[in-house]
């Protein structure tokens, strides 16, 4: 079974999924210098990009389209990132890096995953297939195809013995074995016995479940609290937006039949919708992404309009899905020096496979920057991509020609 894992909120789901259960949000698995899928024209090119991508590219639209905010509670002076030498040092040994999250990173080295903390140390080893963000002090692991949870000291709390695990929520997450969903505790202990097809997550004290008989809101004792419409929809308007129903203040929105509108409380009754609560409007954001004449990226202080960060990145941040806001995770935020190469013709291809785009591979440098112009990377790492671009474009024209 294969990750797909949340750019938005970090949550991981099952390959079947084609959205984040937790969030709604398309998802994926990043990579320093992993290869993206190969495009077949390019238009698809586009679409794969845009579809497989972790961070997002800005767009060539100048200054003001993309924000930069920073974090609106006040961090632990542990949980700031400080882009010391022996921080950098310590993060250029990983091909792979993810925003942080409540102090932790997601790295990869080696084609194994682990995890550091605001230091550069490597709390949890880069010894897995995968690994998930921290929730409630736990993160879903992958060794071997089998999945268990890891703590934040790095130990194995629940032994990976699992087809699939969820992350946790409400102090129970979902796992799955021999095709059948249930749950288990921090202990490892199985609260809710797995028999059903298809788990949420907890809310409220309830979360999604199914079996062959219907679908149903269960509580953390495994009994059944609510049985839902028969023509119920795990799908929000497309096949992009499946996600697993949860509660929030009271109430769930659902999709049965053509009724998108359709509410119920947590005693399974219909109501009318919740009307829309104004929000508080967005902080003033200090900083603002330009876009020079060869396309990098920088930062800009958008009160004095002086650059803070120079251009000279291919990419600055994650986006949330829809818009162009770039957040900073504990002080600092991911930037990618990108490159491409075209790679000899595969074997198993045909003749009318063998063309540029089928050739043509991406690969991206990552690294740590914060808002005073320091970064992870070296000189040697502007130098290789450097040096790939300019062999490519040699390369592109001679295929050209």
């Amino acid at each position: 079974m294969e990750l797909k894992k949340c750019k938005e909120c970090g949550a991981t789901i099952p390959d079947k999924a084609k959205a984040c259960p937790k969030c709604g949000c398309q998802v994926d698995t990043p990579k320093r210098f992993g290869k993206l899928w190969i495009a077949l024209g390019v238009l698809a090119l586009v679409f794969i990009i845009g579809g497989s991508a972790t961070y997002f590219k800005t767009g060539k639209s100048g200054a003001g389209e993309d924000s930069i905010h920073k974090d609106t509670t006040a961090l632990q002076t542990d949980l700031v990132v400080k882009l010391t030498p022996e921080f950098c040092k310590a993060v250029r040994k990983y091909n792979s890096l993810s925003d942080f999250k409540d102090g932790f990173a997601v790295v990869e080295k080696g084609e194994k995953w682990g995890v550091i903390d605001t230091e550069g140390k490597e709390v949890v080893p880069c010894v897995y297939d995968v690994v998930a963000s921290f929730y409630e002090e736990l993160a879903a692991v992958c060794k071997n195809d089998k999945w268990g949870f890891v703590n934040t000291k790095g130990k194995l709390a629940i032994p990976c013995t699992y087809d699939y695990a969820f992350d946790f929520s409400e102090g129970l997450a979902t796992v799955m074995k021999n095709g059948k969903y249930g749950f288990i505790n921090k202990k490892g202990e199985v609260a809710i016995p797995l028999k059903f097809e298809e788990c949420g997550f907890f809310s409220e004290g309830l979360a999604y479940a199914r079996d062959k008989k219907g679908d149903y809101f269960i509580n953390t004792n495994g009994e059944i609290k609510i049985r839902l419409p028969k023509d119920l929809s795990l799908f929000d308007g497309s096949s992009y937006d499946s996600s697993y129903p949860t509660f929030h203040n009271g109430t769930c929105s659902i999709v049965v039949g053509d009724d998108y509108n359709y509410v119920i409380n947590t005693k399974g009754e219909k109501v009318t919708p919740p009307k829309p609560q104004p929000s508080a409007p967005e902080p003033a954001s200090e900083y603002e992404v330009f876009r020079n004449d060869k396309g990098l990226v920088g930062v800009k202080n958008i009160k004095t309009n002086k650059i803070v960060v120079p251009a000279k990145y291919s990419s600055i941040g994650k986006s949330a899905r829809d818009n162009n806001v770039i957040e900073l995770h504990n002080g600092v935020v991911v930037a990618t020096l990108d490159y491409k190469e075209i790679k000899d013709k595969d074997e198993d291809s045909t003749d009318d496979e063998d063309n540029i785009y089928t050739r043509t591979y991406d690969y991206s440098i990552y690294g740590y920057i914060d808002m005073e112009g320091n970064e992870t990377f070296t000189s040697e790492d502007y130098k290789l991509a450097a040096e790939k671009n300019s062999k490519y474009e040699q390369d592109k024209k001679q295929w050209q020609e």
